[in-house]
Order: C-alpha cells, then sequence, then structure tokens
C-alpha cells in the first residue's frame, strides 16, 4: 500500500501556542480533514512522525473520526508512525521521550497543542511517564480521549521504515541558500517577473534580516507566529517587527521547507505540501512561489503582470451578500465537519474488507499501464463516488486531477436555523501523481466567487524510489 506524508499535519498550524487564531485553526483542519479523506479514497496509508502524532491538534481531531468511522472488525491501518530516535521502538517510547525533554536543558520540548506540559514539574512529568494510559488528562486535557484511541492504534501498528538511508537536507543549509546570489536555489529566480520577482526579493530580504546565520532559530517555528522576542535579537523585537508584512511568506517558506526535511528524513515518500489559507488572492500567490522555492524547484510561471489565476485545491466560500460574524463562521465551518465525519463510515467499510470494490480498484490502478491508467482511476473514483453519495461529491479531470467538494446545506443544518445563516462550501482539488506529476492549473475550475472566506494551493511531489544507492 502507498504511503502518503501530508504537510497539513504540522503541529504548530493548528496549536493554542503557536499563536494561530481559532478561525484559522479550524480552516486548518478542515483543510486537513479533506487532505486524509482523498488519500484514504485512494488506498493509501498516511505517514505521521512521531512528533506530529502527538502534538499536531489537526491530526488528533481527524485521526479519531477516521479511526471512530472504522468499523470494530477491521484491521485496515490508515495511520502509520514514523518513529525515529535513540531506543524509541514504539509510539508509547516516543510519547516519554518528548515528555523528558520539557525539562532538557539543550533541547526542551515545547509543545503547540498543549502548552500545560510546559509547566509540568519534573515530578508530574515522572508521574506522567510511569502511567501514560491514567495520566493522559494531565498532558491532553480534553484531547485525552483523541490521544488514547492513536496511542492504542499504534500499539497495534507497524511502523513505518524508511526505504534506503533517508536523506540528509538540513534547514540551514536552504536558507542560506536562499540569500546566497550564487547558489542554484538563487538562480530558480531567474524566470522569475513582475510579481513573482518582487515576491521572491521580499522573501530573501526577510530572511535576511532575521538572520539565517544563526538557523537554530528558524527551528523554533512557533516564535514566527508569537508575540515573543526573536531569538538572538539585541533590540528584542517580534519576528513581525523584523520581518514587518513580508512574515507571511518567511512562515510559508520555513514551514514547508521544515516538512520537507523530515520528508526527506523518511526516504521521500509521496508528499503533499500545502499553503496556508487565506482571503487574499495577492498573498495566495506569493505564499505559493514561497512553497515552490522551499521546495527547490521553480514555480509555475503566470501571467507577470499580476494575472494569477492559480487555482486553489482547497477552498471555503460563502455566497456574497452574507456578513458572517466569527462565532457563526466558527460554529458552520464545525457543521461542516461534522458532515463530513459521516461520509467517513462509508469510506472505511469499503477499506476494511480486502475483497471489497474498492481494492479491486485500487490494485487495477496499481497494476494498469500508463495507457489504461487513466481508465482504471476513473472507475475506481465512480465507486468511490457512489460510496459517498449525499455528504461529499467527488469529480474528476483527466489531465487535472481530483476535485472534492463537501457541501454544508439547509438540511444538514436544521431546515429551521434561526440565524438564517446561508451555506458554505469546501473544496479541494489534488494533482494525482501515481504515474507523473501534471504541474498545470490551467484546467481545473476555479471558482471566483466574491465572499471567498480562504482558499490554499498544494504542490505534490513524488515518491523517490529508493535511497539505498546514494
Amino acid at each position: 500500500m502507498a504511503v502518503q506524508y501530508l504537510e497539513s499535519l504540522d503541529s504548530v498550524r493548528t496549536g493554542p501556542g503557536s499563536g494561530v487564531s481559532d478561525q484559522d485553526g479550524r480552516l486548518a483542519k478542515l483543510q486537513t480533514f479533506l487532505e486524509v479523506l482523498m488519500a484514504l479514497a485512494l488506498g493509501r496509508e498516511i505517514v505521521v512522525p512521531q512528533s506530529y502524532a502527538f502534538d499536531s491538534g489537526a491530526f488528533l481531531d481527524v485521526a479519531s473520526r477516521v479511526l471512530t468511522a472504522r468499523p470494530a472488525s477491521s484491521t485496515d491501518r490508515p495511520f502509520r508512525p514514523h518513529l525515529f530516535g535513540e531506543r524509541i521502538r514504539t509510539f508509547d517510547d516516543a510519547v516519554r521521550a518528548m515528555l523528558h525533554r520539557v525539562h532538557d536543558p539543550d533541547r526542551p520540548f515545547h509543545s503547540s497543542l498543549h502548552p500545560g506540559i510546559n509547566r509540568l514539574s519534573r515530578a508530574d512529568v515522572e508521574e506522567v511517564v510511569q502511567d501514560l494510559d491514567g495520566r493522559l488528562v494531565l498532558v491532553a486535557g480534553d484531547l485525552a480521549k483523541p490521544l488514547s484511541l492513536v496511542l492504542d492504534e499504534f500499539r497495534v501498528t507497524q511502523p513505518y521504515v524508511v526505504p534506503g538511508t533517508g536523506g540528509t537536507l538540513r534547514l540551514e543549509t536552504v536558507l542560506a541558500e536562499l540569500v546566497d546570489p550564487r547558489s542554484t536555489l538563487s538562480s530558480l529566480s531567474a524566470g522569475l517577473l513582475g510579481r513573482q520577482r518582487d515576491v521572491y526579493e521580499r522573501l530573501r530580504a526577510a530572511i535576511r534580516r532575521l538572520d539565517p546565520s544563526q538557523p537554530a532559530t528558524f527551528g523554533q517555528r512557533s516564535r514566527l507566529r508569537q508575540d515573543v522576542p526573536w531569538p538572538n535579537d539585541s533590540r528584542r523585537r517580534t519576528a513581525a517587527d523584523i520581518a514587518g508584512e513580508d512574515l507571511p511568506l518567511v512562515v510559508e517558506f520555513v514551514d514547508t521547507l521544515y516538512n520537507r526535511v523530515v520528508a526527506d528524513s523518511m526516504g521521500r515518500p509521496l508528499a503533499l505540501y500545502s499553503t496556508t489559507a487565506t482571503s487574499d488572492d495577492s498573498l495566495l500567490g506569493a505564499r505559493y512561489l514561497a512553497q515552490e522555492l522551499a521546495l527547490g524547484r521553480p514555480p509555475l510561471l503566470v501571467d507577470p503582470e499580476g494575472g494569477d489565476q492559480d487555482a486553489p485545491f482547497f477552498q471555503v466560500t460563502a455566497p456574497p451578500s452574507t456578513t458572517r460574524r466569527d462565532a457563526l463562521l466558527l460554529r458552520d465551518l464545525g457543521r461542516l465537519f461534522d458532515a463530513g465525519t459521516e461520509a467517513l463510515v462509508p469510506l472505511m467499510a469499503a477499506r476494511g474488507r480486502p475483497d471489497s470494490q474498492f481494492w479491486r480498484g485500487i490494485a487495477a490502478m496499481e497494476a494498469a499501464g500508463v495507457a489504461d491508467y487513466e481508465r482504471a482511476r476513473d472507475k475506481h473514483l465512480t465507486h468511490v463516488a457512489k460510496l459517498l453519495v449525499g455528504q461529499v461529491d467527488i469529480s474528476w479531470a483527466a489531465d487535472a486531477g481530483i476535485s472534492l467538494a463537501l457541501h454544508s446545506i439547509r438540511e444538514v443544518m436544521g431546515p429551521t436555523d434561526p440565524t438564517g445563516s446561508p451555506p458554505i462550501v469546501l473544496d479541494a482539488a489534488f494533482h494525482l501523481a501515481d504515474r507523473a506529476i501534471k504541474r498545470t492549473h490551467a484546467t481545473v475550475s476555479t471558482r471566483r466567487v466574491r465572499g471567498r472566506l480562504a482558499s490554499a494551493i498544494g504542490s505534490l511531489v513524488p515518491s523517490c524510489p529508493s535511497r539505498s544507492g546514494e
């Protein structure tokens, strides 16, 4: 079974200790949910780094929904932990090691999701370590149940085994290359014009102001989002003070680069990198460019004079006539999440039967040659669409990829909704990479809806066959 890595599982995107707003955190979780749903629909296992499995609110929320929807008799393991570190043999070992690092003076563990951990005494930490199941509430609070589900799941799941030797990509190396005008990375900017050239130069200047000669500070990525002094800044300014309005570009570049380093250490499995969602079209395009530079490849060139038409793969919209208060928006986003969760039940049931039409379709896709692959894929997705009918609409174009839409309608919300709030719509489109990467947005339908709440752009990077010979 193919494995896939998702950047959206990143713990700093949704953790309350990362300086992320409630609305942005909810959007990030919805984005993760759709990415997970799409990977599961394509018969994949999702590989999760041990730190994200413990400290990512998006992962714990989505994983608990997936595992709860799975039939009790199923042996399907949709998630696979990536374990690393000395003497780490199980996920329990990894959790204990992270907790022991809370008071490590050289390499302390700071939880984005469970900020209370950072205030535990050494005695409290040792108490939890000695009784993980019984003392989880001390660590996880309201998330104790999802974390318990994940602990139980990973106790019976074989960890992900890195093929070959894994990579040696380092965050500090790429940071230095970005600001070095003679580097290969800088040479990727040669074809950039207009707005993209301006974005590239702003990103490079902002990284330089934050001082890439001190790369460890960039590894503390939560500090990019928090209102705290940037490490090693003599004037005790925040990252926002130093980078100014270009901070979102820095965050996008560093987040994607960090996840690229993680995926590289795993032997480069199939990986989906995705920008943070935004309602600002120009910022969306700028974040996409920062993402592609962090991946070490030139971005797809578009109109250099500002006619960017990059189609979002993740989009949340509301009717333009509606003024939505934050409380109502969060409520409606929650209902979208709940409505989509119902679609997991038939999907997980199909995945739980080894002889089901679902797995026969996956086998046909894997066995198909180049000429027959699209036909096998379309047949499989037709079956998946029937499984999910009423909750999720799936459509696809042979040359563009897959689009997935989750609709929250009046009937789902309730016919007597007292607020009179109209529905919001969540869309996603994914480019397939089973045979080739088609880096084109031209044929993906883009909905330019006034009242669009947020969009993101994704970049799929194919897996590396094997690195043992490197």
